[in-house]
């Protein structure tokens, strides 16, 4: 059975392993990966200097053939916009020669539940 516990006036929902976060709309870099590691020294590579504001958000689908992808924040919507405002960098670099696999989108608000992986990783780990 799932019990959910719920802390007043926070966007986070406890479920049995999981957390259930509320994302506002976002501007992201994604990028296909095969080991966590060469995603995580691509996409910092890719952003040195722009400051991600989150952890890695990652896709897994459940078979071996799909292609992974890691994503991180880069800037979120802010009130009363309706698009957030991407760094140039990002924009000037995405889809180009060694960068030619990244890929700047904006990305609709959205609930996820995320658990926390706590095999090895090089940085703190959430998979959603």
């Amino acid at each position: 059975m799932n019990v959910m516990l719920h802390e007043s006036h926070t966007k986070y929902y406890l479920f049995l392993f999981y957390v259930v976060r509320k994302y506002p709309s976002y501007a992201g870099v994604r990028l296909p990966y095969k080991r966590r590691d060469e995603g995580f020294g691509s996409l910092g590579a890719f952003t040195k200097g722009m400051s991600p504001l989150s952890q890695a958000l990652m896709e897994v689908q459940k078979d071996d053939t799909s292609d992974k992808f890691m994503m991180w924040p880069l800037a979120y919507t802010k009130p009363g916009e309706l698009e957030p405002i991407v760094p140039v960098e990002a924009l000037e670099k995405a889809g180009e020669g060694q960068w030619r696999t990244m890929k700047v989108m904006n990305v609709p608000s959205k609930v996820v539940a995320v658990r926390e992986f706590s095999g090895k990783c090089l940085f703190r780990c959430f998979f959603v």
